[in-house]
């Protein structure tokens, strides 16, 4: 009963939080391994007060042995089992995979030496803080690392004083949206990222140049002053854009005639490669031009900004025509919230839309400013003259599904002495001494046997949505020993096998430019025994049934 109780109390905790929470609270736990050997005694026992045994207990005999042959393969199993984890992006090949199990490394980066402990025991895998966890002193050359905290999940927090020795304006900004907030701190001369969008932060000291950077007088409007100049035979032709777009405008002498098909303010190529229109700024002026040549019609399309590109796009009925665009056109402003300091120290704001002229506002800290974009703000909350950044490592509770365990090392190498955090996957380079070291705290890798390469990995996703329905690694497995290669395809429930582990398809991350593919692999030696005892006691209970059904058959004669 204890037992139903402790698993209806793991399913209901699972749901709330991971399995590998659960794993770690309930099934992996001493307890419920104690409760699970009272089982087995109980089990044991009641068969042996039974002993000798009729034929009529058979049926029982079997039933409780298959019970305890399924214990000891469950022992089997959280003795001896190996799992772990691969991370592959298509054509990485890998031989070794990393484990649950952890350790720490260290690597003298000037010479390529490295020395590594094991991290055992609940201490650095658990859900709990643990200071002081028992481990080995890591030593190489003339370091020595030990452990003196674990934190199953914790984040670099910036903190920002008011202290550095030299003068370093930085700002503390936060933008509000309807459906989200956000605040950082952004230093002089620095861009950084707010919510979807940029912020930089820059000092203009001359009063001339913050004035120029303030004025947002309407952009000139290319179509209205733009031009086409064609040459041909010794003559130069100007014709007016505004003319082009009416229709036709003949070169005086000559047999051709020219009109606008459209006209591109801000040109871009499409991910279709086609060159369409972005907004209607003069950041990249195009024209689509039609020629009308006693040999035919012809299209060109001409860039102001890049006369040449036109030849990459059609090939030229008359060679001898050549056409050129001149459109006054802007700069295009890649930060789309420049803040700025004036020489009087007053901070404004310049609002770069894509789509719209820039707006340009006096900054008071501590205002809200209303921002081009609905329902959005933007608030210098305070500002700093001698700023500093400091980076300490926070606890994050409650634990988070995907957590970020760390560890609190205490270095010492006379006659150095200091701390460091470092991160699980996240090495830390340190110098000691003038040596210069890299702190690694990942997963235990161990050898697979083989060599596993992505071939490719693909997506398939429900029609009409981009809603996942399934995902697949096609990989390639090399024998080292005899080079024989085999192909197979990884899904999500089509396991491959090979030598002694079991291949999975766990999951998939996006990445900038790639799709990473993460793999499990298995090593179970006690499934055998497991479903051995399944059907031990399947076969038990048949025949319980088989003689019970037999004794009632004769009481009804």
């Amino acid at each position: 009963m204890l037992l139903l109780v402790g698993m209806a109390c793991a399913t209901v905790y699972e749901s709330m939080h991971t399995p590998e929470r659960a794993l770690a609270v309930f099934y992996r736990s001493w307890w419920f391994r104690a409760l699970l050997g009272s089982v087995a005694v109980n089990v044991l026992a009641s068969m042996v007060v039974r002993y000798p045994f009729s034929k009529r207990q058979i049926g029982f005999v079997l039933t409780h042995s298959g019970i305890l042959v399924t214990l000891a393969g469950a022992l089997v199993t959280c003795s001896l089992c190996e799992e772990g984890q691969l991370g592959l992006f298509e054509g990485d090949t890998v031989e070794e995979y990393s484990s649950a199990a952890s350790t720490l490394t260290v690597v003298n980066r000037g010479e390529g030496t490295r020395s590594s402990i094991d991290l055992v025991g609940r201490s650095f895998g658990g859900y709990e803080r643990v200071d002081q966890p028992t481990a080995s002193v890591l030593k190489l050359d003339e370091a020595s690392f030990h452990v003196e905290r674990y934190l199953p999940d914790a984040e670099w927090v910036e903190q920002v004083l008011d202290d550095h020795a030299d003068p370093q304006p930085a700002i503390e900004v936060a933008w509000s949206a309807p459906d989200a907030a956000s605040v950082i701190w952004v230093f002089a001369g620095e861009t950084k990222a707010l919510d979807s969008a940029q912020v930089t932060f820059q000092m203009i000291e001359d009063a001339d140049a913050l004035i120029s950077f303030l004025d947002t007088a309407p952009r000139p409007q290319p179509d209205a002053q733009a031009r086409v100049i064609a040459k041909y035979a010794g003559e130069v032709h100007t014709l007016s854009l505004a003319d082009l777009l009416k229709g036709d405008v003949t070169l005086r002498g000559t047999e051709f005639a020219v009109r606008a098909l459209r006209f591109l303010p801000h040109a871009i190529v499409g991910s279709d490669h086609q060159v369409t229109n972005a907004s209607d700024q003069p950041i990249n002026p195009a024209v689509e031009l039609e020629v009308v040549t006693p040999r035919g019609r012809e299209k060109r399309l001409i860039f102001a900004n890049f006369p040449v590109f036109r030849s990459m796009h059609a090939e030229e009925v008359n060679e001898d025509l050549e056409l050129t665009f001149e459109a006054p056109s802007v700069v295009a402003h890649d930060v789309p919230i420049e803040v700025v300091s004036g020489p009087a120290e007053g901070l404004h704001v310049r609002f770069n839309p894509q789509d719209g002229d820039p707006i340009t506002r006096a900054l008071p800290i501590g205002i809200a400013v209303d921002t081009p974009w609905p329902g959005e703000t933007l608030t210098v909350r305070r500002r700093l003259e001698h700023a500093r950044r400091q980076w300490s490592m926070d606890a994050v509770e409650p634990v988070r599904k995907a957590r970020k365990p760390v560890l609190l090392l205490g270095v010492s190498a006379a006659p150095h002495s200091d701390q460091m955090w470092v991160q699980r996957l996240s090495p830390r380079s340190m110098t000691i001494n003038g040596v210069p070291y890299e702190v690694v705290f990942a997963g235990k890798r161990n050898p697979l046997g083989f060599a596993l390469t992505l071939d490719r990995f693909q997506v398939g996703f429900y029609p009409g949505s981009t809603r996942p329905r399934s995902f697949e690694s096609h990989v390639t497995i090399t024998d080292p020993a005899s080079g024989r290669t085999l192909s197979r395809v990884v899904s999500m429930n089509h396991p491959v096998k090979y030598g002694r582990f079991t291949v999975y398809q766990s999951s998939y991350r996006k990445g900038p430019q790639q799709t990473a593919s993460f793999l499990s692999v298995s090593w179970d030696p006690g499934q055998p025994v497991v479903f051995a005892g399944y059907i031990i006691m399947l076969i038990g209970m048949v025949v319980v049934l088989g003689i019970r059904l037999a004794d009632r058959a004769v009481g009804k004669m």
